[in-house]
């Protein structure tokens, strides 16, 4: 595809060398900020896909690998799925949904059930695009675990917070506000619709989740958008992180809560990871 992979435009290189240097990778990031109007067609698009898999094929098609790296953008920066190495087919008729037996995913895209021994359907892929739609919306990645800060390496737990507050527009990317020279009202409206929807979509429940023919119709504005519940302490137990300088934040088994929630993080991560790596060995 002519444009490559959606990654590439919502993730961007923040390091700096010399100031020659930095003025001309803010040129060139200015250049490649994606304007508010492709976004939210990209969001479209994928939700239009992910439907046509979940309802409009003979078979459901559960993709199980919803992440900005497997959307490909072509040279108008329409939006397509790829990469169905890990989908697998669920009969319509049997209605047999456990037939996923092995972990599959990526880190940061994976649903609660992954973790949970819940039964794995096309509410999966639902999460997966919540998580997509955060970051296409933010310009950040959801998962960074280079970054040590609290806000930092957790992105949609910092969303959540955000939102608790009423500042849902710091959720949005600074650079892409910054462009918006017309139309304000309507591309932070826009915006905050996508964020709306992507707290439906990775809500811990499964069945509270809507569907992807659902979420089309709220993009489409056929349907409107309520407002999403903001209890997702899956999502905020993912991030909770004491300081680190308070010795005495114990838990009642006289753990360090910092390292119990340290601990947990890396569980969290490792398991991920060494079950991606028994499906993918390199």
């Amino acid at each position: 595809m002519e444009n490559g992979s959606l990654d590439r435009w919502i993730f961007r290189n923040n390091a700096r060398t010399t100031e020659e240097e930095e003025e001309e990778e803010k040129n060139e990031e200015r250049s490649h900020i994606l304007a508010w109007e492709v976004r939210y067609r990209i969001a479209v698009d994928m939700a239009r896909g992910l439907a046509f898999l979940h309802e409009g094929s003979r078979d459901k098609v559960v993709h199980l690998d919803v992440k900005p790296q497997n959307l490909l953008l072509d040279a108008n920066f329409r939006a397509k799925l790829a990469d169905f190495g890990l989908c697998k087919l669920i009969d319509r008729e049997g209605g047999n949904k456990q037939t996923v037996t092995a972990m599959r995913g990526t880190p940061g895209y994976m649903a609660p059930e992954w973790f949970l021994n819940l039964p794995i359907t096309e509410k999966s892929d639902v999460f997966s695009y919540g998580m997509v739609l955060l970051e296409l919306v933010g310009g950040r990645k959801n998962l960074n675990l280079a970054m040590g800060s609290e806000d930092g390496w957790y992105f949609p737990a910092w969303a959540v917070k955000q939102a608790e507050n009423g500042d849902i527009l710091s959720v949005i990317d600074k650079q892409l506000l910054e462009e918006v020279t017309d139309n304000y009202g309507v591309a932070t409206e826009s915006m905050k619709k996508l964020i709306h929807v992507a707290f439906w979509c990775i809500q811990e429940n499964a069945s509270s989740r809507p569907s992807m023919s659902t979420i089309l119709l709220m993009l489409e504005q056929h349907l409107e958008v309520p407002e999403p519940p903001l209890e997702l302490t899956h999502v905020l137990r993912r991030q909770s992180r004491p300081d680190p300088s308070n010795t005495n934040n114990t838990s009642s088994s006289g753990i360090s809560s910092n390292t119990a929630s340290t601990f947990t993080k890396k569980m969290m991560v490792s398991r991920v990871e060494e079950s991606i790596s028994l499906l993918d060995p390199r």
